[in-house]
C-alpha cells in the first residue's frame, strides 16, 4: 500500500513534471516553427514596434541581398523605395490598433538597386498578456509570375487583329500599343517615337470623314473616364473602322488609363452593300415578275373560261347532234380547259401567299371550321365523307392561310379517298412545347412512305391526271403558307390505310 509519505511526495512532484513536460512540448513546437520559417522559399522578416529590423530567416537574405549585419536594427525603409514609405508607414500604425490588413503588393528594394515585385502579407505579434511585441512581414516574389503575364499580354496584343492602343488616364502619354494600331491608321513611326498621344491623335483624325465630330467624342470620354462608347468611322480614303473604348479599372475601381480598339469592317461592310443593292434589285425583278404574272394569269383564264363556257353550251345544244365518239371528245376538250383553270387558279395563290400583308390574332377556330365545311360544301356531300375537327388549342395566326391549309389538305383526302369504304378525316391538334401541332388524318389510299417530302413539291403528282384531277400545287401552296407562317408540315402514310399531315407552329405566331 501507498504510504502517506509516498503520496505527499508524488503530490509535489506532480505539477513539476507537468510543467517539464509542457517545456519540452513547446520547445518541440518552437523548433518545427523555426524550421518551417528557415527552409521556406518566402522572406519571413521580423520587426519592433517602430519598424526596425529584428530578424530575417535565410530566404529574405538571399532575396535581398544583405548579410544580418548589414539590416538587422535598421529601419525596413531601407528595403522599398521612397514613394512608398508613407503607405507603409500608414499600415503599420494600423497594426500597432489592432487592426487585421489584406494581402498587398509593392516594391521591395535589393541590395544591388533591383526592385523586385512582392506580395506582402503583415501581422502583429502578441505576447502571452496580449500586448504588441513586433510586426511579422513575410513576402512572396511574384516578379516571375508578372513577368510571364506581361509576356502573354504582349502575345494577344500583337496577335490581335484588332488595332490596340492604351493611354494614360489624361490621354497625354501612349502606355501601349499593337503594330497593327500603327498599320491600320498608317502613322509614321517619328509620331509613335515621343510616346505622346497628340500628335498621334492628330494623325488619326486628320483620316477620319468627319474629324470635328470624332473630336469631340474623344474628348467627351476623356472628360468622363468611367464612360465607354462604340461607334463606327468613316475614313477619307473608302475604309470603315468599328471603334470601341474603355475604362483601364483596376482594384477597388482606380482607374489606369483607357484602352482603345479599332477593328477594320471595310470587306464587311462592302458585302453588306452589295447584298442589300441585290436584295432591292431582287423586290423590284420580284414585284415586276408578280405584275408579269397575274396580267398572264388573268389574260389566261379569261379565254379558258370562255372556253368552258362554249364548250358546256356546245354540249347541251348539240347532245343529239353527235355521235359518241364527237361527244367523248368534247368531254375531254372541257375537262381539258377546267383542268387548266385549276392549274392558273392555284399558281395563282401559290404567288400571292408569300405577298399578302395578313395580320396574326387569336384565332376563332369555330369560324375556320364553319368557313372550310362552307366551302368544301359540295365535295364533302359528293363524296359521302364525315369531318370531324377536335382539341384544336389556342393559336396566334391568320384565319385566311390555316382555312386555305386546311380547305387543301380535306380536298386531297376526299381525292384519294378509298371508294371501297366511308371516308373519315379527322383534324385534331395539341400543344407540343412552344409550338402548336393540327393533324389531319384520313382514312385514303394512302401513298409510299418513301415520298414523304417529295409530294410537296410544285406540279409532283404519284398518280396520272387521268386517275385523279387536280394541279399538283395543293401540297406545295401548304409547305409555302407553312413556312410563311415560321412553321412546317409533314406527311406520314401506311399505304392502304390513310394518310396524316401534320401541321406545326409557334404558338405565338406572326407573319413577316
Amino acid at each position: 500500500m501507498e504510504s502517506d509519505l509516498d503520496r505527499r511526495t508524488r503530490r509535489r512532484r506532480g505539477p513539476s513534471s507537468r510543467r517539464r513536460r509542457q517545456r519540452r512540448s513547446l520547445s518541440t513546437t518552437e523548433r518545427l516553427l523555426a524550421f518551417v520559417v528557415r527552409s521556406t522559399h518566402d522572406s519571413v522578416a521580423c520587426m519592433s514596434p517602430e519598424g526596425r529590423i529584428l530578424h530575417c530567416n535565410p530566404a529574405g537574405e538571399r532575396l535581398y541581398g544583405y548579410p544580418p549585419e548589414e539590416y538587422v536594427g535598421k529601419p525596413y525603409s531601407m528595403f522599398v523605395r521612397p514613394q512608398d514609405v508613407s503607405r507603409l508607414e500608414d499600415m503599420r500604425r494600423r497594426l500597432l490598433e489592432g487592426e487585421t490588413l489584406p494581402a498587398f503588393e509593392h516594391d521591395v528594394r535589393r541590395k544591388d538597386g533591383a526592385l523586385v515585385r512582392m506580395l506582402a502579407t503583415a501581422a502583429a505579434i502578441r505576447d502571452d498578456d496580449g500586448e504588441i511585441v513586433g510586426i511579422s512581414v513575410v513576402h512572396h516574389d511574384i516578379s516571375a509570375e508578372l513577368e510571364f503575364r506581361r509576356a502573354l499580354l504582349e502575345a494577344q496584343l500583337e496577335t490581335s487583329l484588332d488595332g490596340i492602343l492604351i493611354v494614360d488616364p489624361t490621354g497625354a502619354r501612349i502606355l501601349s500599343r499593337n503594330l497593327r494600331f500603327a498599320a491600320m491608321w498608317e502613322i509614321p513611326a517619328n509620331l509613335l517615337a515621343s510616346g505622346a498621344d497628340e500628335p498621334v491623335l492628330s494623325w488619326v483624325v486628320s483620316k477620319v470623314r468627319d474629324p470635328e465630330a470624332f473630336l469631340s467624342r474623344v474628348r467627351h470620354l476623356y472628360a468622363h473616364p468611367d464612360e465607354s462608347s462604340f461607334e463606327e468611322l468613316a475614313l477619307r480614303d473608302g475604309r470603315t473602322f468599328e471603334r470601341y473604348s474603355s475604362p483601364v479599372l483596376g482594384a477597388r475601381g482606380a482607374n489606369h488609363g483607357r484602352i482603345w480598339y479599332f477593328r477594320d469592317v471595310t470587306q464587311r461592310k462592302r458585302s453588306e452593300q452589295a447584298l442589300a443593292e441585290k436584295s432591292r434589285a431582287l423586290a423590284r425583278s420580284n414585284a415586276e415578275l408578280s405584275m408579269y404574272a397575274d396580267a398572264a394569269s388573268h389574260d389566261l383564264l379569261a379565254p379558258l373560261n370562255k372556253m368552258v363556257a362554249f364548250t358546256g353550251l356546245l354540249s347541251k345544244r348539240a347532245a343529239k347532234k353527235l355521235d359518241a365518239q364527237e361527244k367523248d371528245l368534247l368531254e375531254r376538250l372541257n375537262k381539258t380547259a377546267l383542268r387548266a383553270c385549276t392549274l392558273v387558279r392555284d399558281m395563282l395563290t401559290l404567288a400571292k401567299v408569300g405577298r399578302e400583308a395578313l395580320p396574326a390574332a387569336a384565332v376563332d377556330w369555330r369560324r375556320v371550321r364553319a368557313d372550310v365545311l362552307s366551302d368544301l360544301e359540295v365535295v364533302i356531300a359528293e363524296a359521302g365523307a364525315s369531318i370531324s375537327f377536335e382539341d384544336l388549342p389556342p393559336l396566334a395566326a391568320p384565319e385566311l392561310l390555316l382555312r386555305r391549309v386546311l380547305v387543301n389538305l380535306i380536298s386531297n383526302a376526299v381525292k384519294f379517298r378509298d371508294k371501297k369504304r366511308p371516308l373519315r378525316v379527322e383534324v385534331k391538334g395539341r400543344r407540343a412545347g412552344p409550338s402548336v401541332e393540327i393533324s389531319v388524318k384520313d382514312n385514303g389510299i394512302g401513298f409510299d412512305p418513301r415520298h414523304a417530302e417529295r409530294i410537296f413539291a410544285p406540279f409532283v403528282r404519284l398518280h396520272s391526271g387521268a386517275e385523279y384531277d387536280g394541279s399538283g400545287l395543293g401540297l406545295a401552296i401548304c409547305q409555302r403558307i407553312a413556312a410563311r407562317l415560321h412553321g412546317s408540315i409533314t406527311a406520314a402514310s401506311v399505304p392502304g390505310m390513310g394518310s396524316t399531315f401534320t401541321l406545326s407552329l409557334p404558338a405565338g405566331n406572326h407573319v413577316e
